[in-house]
Protein backbone atom coordinates (compact mmCIF):
# COMPACT_ATOMS: atom_id res chain seq x y z
CA UNK A 1 0.00 0.00 0.00
CA UNK A 2 1.37 3.42 -1.03
CA UNK A 3 1.63 6.15 1.50
CA UNK A 4 0.67 9.66 0.38
CA UNK A 5 3.46 12.23 0.23
CA UNK A 6 3.31 14.67 3.11
CA UNK A 7 4.83 17.98 4.03
CA UNK A 8 8.44 18.53 3.08
CA UNK A 9 8.64 15.52 0.75
CA UNK A 10 5.69 16.80 -1.30
CA UNK A 11 7.31 20.25 -1.61
CA UNK A 12 10.62 18.68 -2.68
CA UNK A 13 8.94 16.59 -5.41
CA UNK A 14 6.97 19.58 -6.74
CA UNK A 15 10.08 21.76 -6.67
CA UNK A 16 12.12 19.13 -8.55
CA UNK A 17 9.36 18.82 -11.19
CA UNK A 18 9.19 22.61 -11.61
CA UNK A 19 12.97 22.86 -12.01
CA UNK A 20 12.91 20.04 -14.58
CA UNK A 21 10.20 21.76 -16.61
CA UNK A 22 12.03 25.10 -16.44
CA UNK A 23 15.36 23.59 -17.56
CA UNK A 24 13.71 21.70 -20.43
CA UNK A 25 12.02 24.90 -21.63
CA UNK A 26 15.25 26.90 -21.32
CA UNK A 27 17.32 24.37 -23.28
CA UNK A 28 14.64 24.09 -25.99
CA UNK A 29 14.44 27.88 -26.33
CA UNK A 30 18.21 28.22 -26.45
CA UNK A 31 18.55 25.54 -29.12
CA UNK A 32 15.80 27.05 -31.28
CA UNK A 33 17.17 30.59 -31.01
CA UNK A 34 20.74 29.80 -32.02
CA UNK A 35 21.46 29.99 -35.69
CA UNK A 36 24.56 28.87 -37.55
CA UNK A 37 26.61 31.84 -38.62
CA UNK A 38 26.93 30.82 -42.24
CA UNK A 39 24.48 28.07 -43.03
CA UNK A 40 25.04 26.44 -46.38
CA UNK A 41 22.51 27.72 -48.91
CA UNK A 42 20.04 25.19 -50.22
CA UNK A 43 21.10 23.44 -53.40
CA UNK A 44 19.54 24.89 -56.50
CA UNK A 45 16.69 22.75 -57.73
CA UNK A 46 15.63 22.56 -61.31
CA UNK A 47 12.17 23.82 -62.13
CA UNK A 48 9.84 22.04 -64.56
CA UNK A 49 10.67 24.81 -67.04
CA UNK A 50 14.27 25.98 -67.47
CA UNK A 51 13.87 29.63 -66.53
CA UNK A 52 16.87 31.85 -67.18
CA UNK A 53 17.06 35.03 -65.12
CA UNK A 54 20.01 36.05 -67.30
CA UNK A 55 17.84 35.95 -70.44
CA UNK A 56 14.93 37.82 -68.89
CA UNK A 57 16.80 40.40 -66.76
CA UNK A 58 20.00 41.12 -68.69
CA UNK A 59 19.15 40.33 -72.29
CA UNK A 60 15.47 41.39 -72.31
CA UNK A 61 15.90 44.13 -69.69
CA UNK A 62 12.89 43.10 -67.62
CA UNK A 63 12.48 44.48 -64.09
CA UNK A 64 12.23 41.95 -61.23
CA UNK A 65 8.80 43.25 -60.27
CA UNK A 66 7.32 42.49 -63.66
CA UNK A 67 7.28 38.81 -62.67
CA UNK A 68 7.50 39.17 -58.88
CA UNK A 69 4.64 41.65 -58.73
CA UNK A 70 3.77 41.22 -55.06
CA UNK A 71 7.18 42.40 -53.82
CA UNK A 72 6.06 46.02 -53.62
CA UNK A 73 2.65 45.18 -52.11
CA UNK A 74 3.19 42.49 -49.51
CA UNK A 75 5.49 40.28 -47.50
CA UNK A 76 6.20 37.78 -50.30
CA UNK A 77 7.56 38.63 -53.72
CA UNK A 78 5.46 35.84 -55.18
CA UNK A 79 6.19 33.55 -58.04
CA UNK A 80 4.62 34.44 -61.37
CA UNK A 81 1.54 32.52 -62.45
CA UNK A 82 1.77 30.79 -65.81
CA UNK A 83 -0.74 33.29 -67.17
CA UNK A 84 1.87 36.04 -66.77
CA UNK A 85 4.46 33.98 -68.66
CA UNK A 86 1.95 33.00 -71.36
CA UNK A 87 0.87 36.61 -71.78
CA UNK A 88 4.29 37.48 -73.20
CA UNK A 89 5.37 34.17 -74.66
CA UNK A 90 2.31 33.75 -76.89
CA UNK A 91 4.09 36.38 -78.98
CA UNK A 92 7.74 36.19 -77.87
CA UNK A 93 9.62 33.02 -78.86
CA UNK A 94 6.58 30.69 -78.95
CA UNK A 95 8.63 28.24 -81.06
CA UNK A 96 11.27 27.74 -78.33
CA UNK A 97 11.05 24.20 -76.84
CA UNK A 98 10.90 25.56 -73.26
CA UNK A 99 8.26 28.13 -74.18
CA UNK A 100 6.26 25.50 -76.08
CA UNK A 101 6.27 23.30 -72.92
CA UNK A 102 5.22 26.27 -70.82
CA UNK A 103 2.35 27.17 -73.16
CA UNK A 104 1.21 23.54 -73.32
CA UNK A 105 1.03 23.42 -69.51
CA UNK A 106 -0.84 26.71 -69.44
CA UNK A 107 -3.33 25.59 -72.10
CA UNK A 108 -3.89 22.32 -70.20
CA UNK A 109 -4.52 24.23 -66.96
CA UNK A 110 -1.56 22.55 -65.25
CA UNK A 111 0.07 24.61 -62.51
CA UNK A 112 3.81 25.13 -62.46
CA UNK A 113 5.62 24.45 -59.18
CA UNK A 114 8.58 26.78 -59.22
CA UNK A 115 11.65 25.61 -57.30
CA UNK A 116 12.08 27.58 -54.06
CA UNK A 117 15.54 29.11 -53.67
CA UNK A 118 15.25 31.34 -50.57
CA UNK A 119 13.57 30.11 -47.41
CA UNK A 120 13.68 31.88 -44.05
CA UNK A 121 12.84 30.22 -40.73
CA UNK A 122 9.21 30.47 -39.59
CA UNK A 123 10.12 32.76 -36.68
CA UNK A 124 11.39 35.46 -39.06
CA UNK A 125 8.83 37.93 -40.42
CA UNK A 126 10.46 39.37 -43.51
CA UNK A 127 8.46 41.63 -45.79
CA UNK A 128 9.56 42.47 -49.31
CA UNK A 129 7.22 45.49 -49.39
CA UNK A 130 9.08 47.32 -46.62
CA UNK A 131 12.45 46.72 -48.31
CA UNK A 132 11.26 47.66 -51.82
CA UNK A 133 9.71 50.88 -50.51
CA UNK A 134 12.96 51.70 -48.70
CA UNK A 135 14.75 51.52 -52.05
CA UNK A 136 16.76 48.38 -51.28
CA UNK A 137 17.75 46.80 -54.59
CA UNK A 138 16.67 43.19 -55.10
CA UNK A 139 20.31 42.26 -55.66
CA UNK A 140 21.24 43.30 -52.11
CA UNK A 141 19.76 40.00 -50.90
CA UNK A 142 19.33 37.98 -54.09
CA UNK A 143 22.65 38.71 -55.78
CA UNK A 144 23.11 39.60 -59.44
CA UNK A 145 20.37 37.38 -60.85
CA UNK A 146 20.96 38.94 -64.25
CA UNK A 147 24.13 36.85 -64.44
CA UNK A 148 22.47 33.64 -63.22
CA UNK A 149 21.22 31.03 -65.61
CA UNK A 150 19.48 29.32 -62.69
CA UNK A 151 18.63 31.35 -59.55
CA UNK A 152 20.73 30.48 -56.53
CA UNK A 153 21.10 31.79 -53.00
CA UNK A 154 24.13 34.06 -52.79
CA UNK A 155 23.74 35.61 -49.31
CA UNK A 156 23.60 33.56 -46.11
CA UNK A 157 20.43 35.35 -44.90
CA UNK A 158 21.39 34.69 -41.28
CA UNK A 159 20.35 37.01 -38.48
CA UNK A 160 23.85 38.50 -38.25
CA UNK A 161 23.92 39.11 -42.00
CA UNK A 162 20.55 40.91 -41.88
CA UNK A 163 21.49 42.93 -38.78
CA UNK A 164 24.72 44.01 -40.49
CA UNK A 165 22.71 45.33 -43.42
CA UNK A 166 20.27 47.12 -41.09
CA UNK A 167 23.15 48.72 -39.17
CA UNK A 168 24.83 49.88 -42.40
CA UNK A 169 21.59 51.57 -43.49
CA UNK A 170 20.66 52.80 -39.99
CA UNK A 171 17.48 50.69 -40.14
CA UNK A 172 15.85 49.40 -36.93
CA UNK A 173 17.57 46.47 -35.26
CA UNK A 174 15.23 45.86 -32.32
CA UNK A 175 13.94 42.29 -32.13
CA UNK A 176 10.32 43.07 -33.03
CA UNK A 177 11.41 44.46 -36.40
CA UNK A 178 11.72 40.89 -37.70
CA UNK A 179 10.33 38.70 -34.90
CA UNK A 180 6.68 39.52 -34.19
Amino acid sequence: MRRPLHGEMRVAVLLAAAIGIFLTAAVTTLRSSTQPEAAAPPAAESAPIDFSHETHVTMAGLDCQLCHAYARRGPLAGMPPLSRCAGCHRFVLPESPDVARLLARFDAGEPLAWARVHDLPDHVRFTHKRHVRAGIACGACHGDVGRMQLAEQTAPLTMNWCVGCHEARQAPIDCVTCHY
